[in-house]
């Protein structure tokens, strides 16, 4: 026993790292995806995770100065607990609220932390009080705590999200919580007495887990399901799940409804007709360009705009960017859309669109399109940044067009001005080019009626197809100057290092009341009366 108590301060320092980082890793996804993945999540999680930290601490060294003490008692007691918070934690989430929610996760958060950082303390008194050699007995349980720390977050992203759910991870990591406590439980003087205890909010987390209703986790946690969910199940239709992210799927009449992380991410529909999903913007394209050959399309998503893209006559090839392979597993099993992924025209690459635009400089295209996620979601000033604009205008050819989805930012639309020589923009999208991009109205209603999947025309000529087209095209094309005139507020240009998009102006921000976001779609509506 004395033999192994020697090395088990060092051991108890390294499983509360692995186990702390690796819960804070769990817990950044899970409160990102119910907060729309906006960049203060993780600050949010990281205040909580140091403050339970600090309470712990505190806690632990008031242990130590009890003399007597079975300190390998109260790491294991301290550790069950800390266990069964991160077992039960998901289970509790179920409020329709968002605020209800926040403040337990925030309870759940400080919780774990606590409980976990008790156990550092006095993992640094026992192995310092078993060795002549305080500093290094010091540095070596430090030492351990900084392992499992690394290591916890290594192994969670890289293993456990790869092979297992949200849900499954922390069920293992409480797992790894609990056999510490074990570890400790077997030095301690008082097994039975721990046990026992241990015993009471066991039987409490079983019969409160036990009552719970048995949902699917993600649609508990997002708001914006229940306000989309046309199923009356309660539950999404499907989910796909792995390090990339979390894609949700909600069964519809007028296409399935699919959210990445969290937030919606579009309808997989390419009907022009039904536009329940505003593929009319994909269509438009058809405007801007009169023959694009070579097409880059950075993000898959549903499926839809990459099919409708397909169909435009004179597109010989298209490449595909993805950084989430889930999405093209979730368009396999969908008739609607899954013929992409058989298309000989197409190339798929998995990969973030800005890296692998800068490792193949040789690349050069007539259209790139990128539909991109909402302006305040995090790191999105990655792909609408000056610099991945001017990365993008390098790789278009002569006449080539660039066309993004702004989501509604006047500083994106701004930004592309100031990297284009020609914007304009469509329901939110804007076109950009160094070459006056106008085609008369009616070789872009010859183009539309000429696309073909395959040898069969993807339309036929009714006059209602006609009339839809007519009626997409009488929608008016705006230009920054137009929308700069009506707007309350001077726009700014977004950099790699001014993120306004995620921060000045961010969905939280408006939330708290420092912006109301509404007036800016209201003037970008107006500008084009």
């Amino acid at each position: 026993m004395n033999q192994l108590r020697y090395y088990v301060p060092f051991w108890l320092s390294l499983f509360v790292g692995f186990s702390s980082l690796s819960i804070e890793v769990l817990w950044i996804r899970v409160v990102s995806f119910s907060i729309h993945t906006v960049p203060q999540a993780f600050s949010y999680v990281l205040i909580l995770f140091l403050a339970g930290i600090a309470a712990g601490s505190y806690i632990g060294k008031r242990m130590c100065e009890v003399p007597g003490r079975d300190l390998y008692a109260v790491s294991a007691l301290v550790l069950i607990l800390a266990a069964l918070i991160d077992f039960a934690s998901l289970r509790l989430i179920n409020f329709e609220g968002r605020i209800l929610n926040i403040a337990l996760y925030s309870l759940l958060i400080f919780a774990t932390a606590m409980l976990k950082s008790i156990v550092f303390p006095i993992a640094h008194h026992l192995g310092s009080n078993q060795s002549e050699k305080v500093a290094a007995s010091v540095s070596y349980v430090y030492f351990g705590n900084i392992l499992g720390a690394t290591l916890g977050p290594l192994f969670t992203t890289f293993v456990l999200l790869t092979m297992l759910t949200t849900a499954q991870s922390f069920l293992v990591v409480s797992l790894v919580t609990l056999a510490t406590a074990a570890l400790a439980l077997l030095c301690s003087n008082r097994k039975l007495a721990i046990l026992k205890f241990a015993s009471v909010p066991a039987l409490i987390a079983a019969v409160i887990l036990s009552s719970l209703p048995d949902e699917k986790l993600w649609y508990r946690l997002i708001d914006v399901g229940r306000k989309h969910a046309e199923n009356p199940h309660g539950k999404f239709k499907d989910s796909f799940e792995s390090q990339y992210g979390v894609i949700n799927i909600d069964a519809s009449d007028t296409g399935d409804v699919v959210f990445g992380f969290g937030k919606y991410d579009g309808r997989i529909n390419t009907s022009l007709s039904q536009n329940s999903n505003e593929i009319d913007r994909a269509y438009r394209i058809a405007g801007f360009h009169p023959a694009p050959k070579r097409v880059l399309i950075i993000g898959f998503s549903t499926g839809s705009w990459a099919n409708v893209i397909s169909w435009l006559p004179g597109v010989e090839a298209i490449d595909i960017i993805e950084i989430n392979p889930d999405y093209m597993e979730m368009a396999s099993e969908r008739s609607e859309v899954s013929g992409i992924l058989t298309n000989n025209k197409v190339k798929y690459h998995i990969d973030d669109g800005r890296r692998w635009l800068k490792r193949n400089p040789e690349q050069q295209f007539d259209l790139i399109v990128m539909n991109s996620s909402y302006h305040y979601r995090n790191s999105v000033t990655h792909v609408l940044s000056k610099e991945m604009l001017q990365l993008a205008q390098s790789r278009l050819n002569a006449g080539g067009v660039f066309y993004f989805n702004t989501t509604g930012s006047p500083d994106a639309f701004r930004t592309a001005a100031e990297v284009f020589s020609f914007t304009s923009s469509y329901k939110y999208f804007v076109a950009a080019s160094d070459s006056e991009f106008v085609l008369d109205r009616g070789t872009t209603l010859r183009r539309l009626a000429n696309m073909k999947i395959g040898s069969e025309l993807v339309f036929g000529q009714s006059k209602a197809e006609l009339d839809t087209f007519e009626q997409m095209l009488d929608i008016e094309m705006v230009g920054y100057s137009q929308l700069a005139s009506v707007l309350p507020r001077e726009t700014h240009i977004i950099t790699d290092n001014t993120p306004v998009t995620e921060y000045q102006y961010g969905w939280l921000t408006g939330k708290l009341g420092f912006i109301d976001p509404e007036p800016w779609k209201a003037s970008w509506q107006q500008s084009g009366d």
